[in-house]
């Protein structure tokens, strides 16, 4: 079984890995258990595996490493998946077996599905990795779940729905795919108004970009030394995420300390 239940809506989770990546396979595989959470490899255009048929869909003019073609066949690979699941399942994500999930990351995800069902979002994708990029200060005075505008920036941790995935698969059906993974997402979705968006604050990051595994597609990580990346990282995520959000937080906690106050001294006025 492959397939989860929240209280909005079904799900099923699919990971974007090959079938040489044993370390990283006990990684997901260990992370997930932990949240009860089942999943699908997607194994099929291994680069080494891969065929001239495949390749009819690809501009190899501005695509020509094996690796970043494997990649971003096995994401399309992962919008037609959903839409061959029942009708009741409307949801996929979609993530890259270097990732890292954080703290909560189930009882979140539960909440942002639930959210994209309430708000009744249509055509989307909802980005929920880049642990370490830059938010919109005010992304940090806002819940942590808020879904907001924004665009994937890696693709190691996304959400979509069956009516986005059809126009993807529907437009490479009939196109050149010509860019990398997370580049062709971004640049695909801007072009069939999809709706993109951000979480606030992220649940997951890749491995790759901590040092916990070897990049197999950035050719910078793949030269830096893992205890840099790992540095880089902490850096990044501390000034850019952790210290902002937390004084958000008192931000917030000072604002309804203070609504609460007013409204005790009208109420005593009254």
């Amino acid at each position: 079984m492959k397939l989860k239940e929240t209280e909005a809506g079904q799900f099923v989770i699919y990971v974007v890995t090959t079938r040489h990546h044993y370390q990283r396979h006990e990684s997901i595989k260990q992370q997930f258990q932990n949240y009860n959470l089942d999943y699908q490899f997607i194994e099929e255009f291994d680069a080494d595996m891969i065929s001239k048929s495949d390749l009819k869909n690809i501009d190899s003019d501005k695509l020509s490493k094996t690796n970043s073609i494997s990649a971003v066949l096995k994401h399309m690979k992962g919008q037609l998946l959903l839409l061959e699941e029942p009708d009741e399942v409307k949801y996929a994500l979609i993530v890259e077996d270097d990732l890292i999930l954080y703290p909560n990351f189930k009882k979140r995800l539960s909440t942002i599905i639930e959210a994209t069902t309430k708000r009744r979002l249509q055509e989307f994708l909802i980005f929920i990795g880049g642990g370490d990029n830059k938010r919109d200060i005010s992304s940090f005075l806002l819940d942590s779940n808020e879904i907001l505008k924004g665009s994937i920036t890696t693709a190691e941790a996304y959400i979509i729905d069956r009516f986005s995935a059809a126009k993807r698969t529907a437009w490479v059906k009939n196109n050149k795919i010509n860019a990398p993974a997370d580049h062709f997402l971004k640049s695909l979705d801007e072009m069939l108004g999809v709706n993109t968006f951000v979480i606030a604050s992220p649940l997951a990051t890749q491995g790759s970009i901590t040092g916990l595994f070897d990049s197999t597609l950035d050719d910078y990580r793949q030269r830096k030394n893992k205890k840099f990346l790992l540095a880089k990282y902490l850096a990044r995520r501390t000034f850019r995420l952790v210290i902002p959000r937390m004084f958000g937080s008192i931000i917030r906690y000072l604002s309804w300390n203070k609504l609460f106050r007013n409204s005790e001294l009208e109420n005593k006025h009254r």
